[in-house]
């Protein structure tokens, strides 16, 4: 699928209004498809890094396996090897770090693709596909094994669209294929369906907590409020880089801000409302978003259509329509308490924020509750602008 690039511009205030963007939903917890033993946490075994933060797993060489072939009986034959019971304490070991780690299903996805390469090596490819499906098999996913040219490939049902992926449609489901080496070649699927399997989620309840790693070091203002350094954390800021591109942007504004850059950003930011009612403050707010960035589509920052992270908006030197709107529905949400909702026009953004007090100026109606249209990218305008 192939998405296209926004042309929305600064100021643009009379675009056709469009649909209302639902706030994400959290999905429903994966059950595992095995009980999973209890474990301490591993002090031997193998160590590996995922995204600068140090991981350890009670992997060793009693632990590695080599096919012979890509055939269905060396790969039935390895998979009857991983089902041996010592492989067990593994499963509870990565899911234990996922839950320390704060890990989406993508976020797991990685994880398990990080660790299993690192044990393998460069010329393990087919035996690290072979134990992420296994493990996402056994972790309660709907996954499936693919093979073209004797190589293996790891098939993702995600619930959302996503971009720069190539997919396969089985049985009505598309199957996002994660190797980049076997875009536009043809495919032998082991289609076989496990209990209670369900797909992959892009949803993001909370950001990952890594390791900090300092990323370069941002100054913010709007004229007039005291300057606010920012640095994010730059591991945050690589996984966010692997994150699948998607239009949910819902779920980018739900992700919010990491703790670091709140703790940063909030205070000044606080500061600034103090004393200011809701609609005073929610246009201290806007005004901050309107002016402290700087304004550039994304393909001519990125080369593609690129929605940012909050965290992300404050790293890079630039930022489009929807990345002010999510940044700004943050904002609101956190310092003020109130519901907002994202507005998406044709190529273009913008925030609608639900008021005690009615206020003046263009709104919707939404389930019979006013939402007042706030503009991030039309600068100089106030709420209802």
């Amino acid at each position: 699928p192939v998405v296209k690039t926004s042309d929305d511009t600064p100021g643009n205030t009379t675009l056709p209004m469009g649909k209302v963007v639902s706030p994400a939903k959290p999905t429903k917890p994966v059950v595992p498809a095995v009980p999973l033993p209890e474990v301490k946490p591993a002090t031997a075994g193998f160590s590996f890094i995922y995204y600068g933060t140090p991981c350890r797993v009670s992997l060793t060489d009693a632990h590695k396996y080599r096919l012979q072939g890509t055939g269905e009986g060396q790969v039935a034959d390895a998979w009857t090897l991983l089902s041996d019971d010592k492989y067990l304490p593994l499963l509870t070991e990565c899911a234990n770090h996922r839950k320390e780690l704060g890990l989406c299903d993508w976020g797991y996805v990685r994880l398990l693709q990080v660790m299993t390469e690192s044990f393998f090596g460069s010329s393990g490819h087919n035996e690290a596909v072979l134990m992420q499906t296994y493990l996402l098999v056994q972790s309660g996913y709907k996954v499936r094994i693919a093979r073209t040219d004797n190589r293996l490939g790891l098939l993702l049902p995600i619930e959302q669209e996503v971009y720069n992926y190539s997919y396969l449609n089985i049985d009505g489901t598309p199957y996002y294929i994660i190797d980049d080496s076997s875009r536009g070649k043809s495919f032998y699927v082991y289609n076989r369906s496990f209990p209670q399997e369900r797909g992959l989620s892009l949803y993001m309840a909370t950001i990952p907590n890594l390791k900090v790693k300092n990323g370069t070091q941002r100054i913010l203002t709007d004229g007039k409020l005291a300057k606010v350094t920012v640095v994010v954390n730059k591991n945050l800021i690589d996984f966010y880089n692997d994150y699948p591109r998607n239009a949910q942007w819902n779920f980018y504004s739900t992700a919010s801000l990491s703790s670091k850059a709140k703790a940063a950003l909030y205070p000044k930011l606080r500061q600034a409302i103090e004393g200011k009612n809701k609609a005073e403050a929610a246009n201290v707010l806007l005004h901050f978003v309107q002016n402290a960035f700087e304004y550039q589509t994304d393909d001519v920052q990125f080369g593609v259509e690129r929605p940012l992270f909050a965290d992300e908006m404050l790293y890079y030197p630039y930022c489009d329509c929807e990345d002010r709107s999510i940044f700004y529905s943050i904002l609101v949400r956190d310092l003020l308490g109130l519901d907002v909702v994202l507005l998406n026009y044709p190529r273009h953004l913008a925030t609608a924020v639900r008021f005690v007090d009615e206020m003046d100026g263009d709104h919707i109606i939404l389930s019979g509750k006013r939402y007042t249209i706030c503009d991030p990218t039309y600068i100089g305008a106030n709420i209802g602008e």
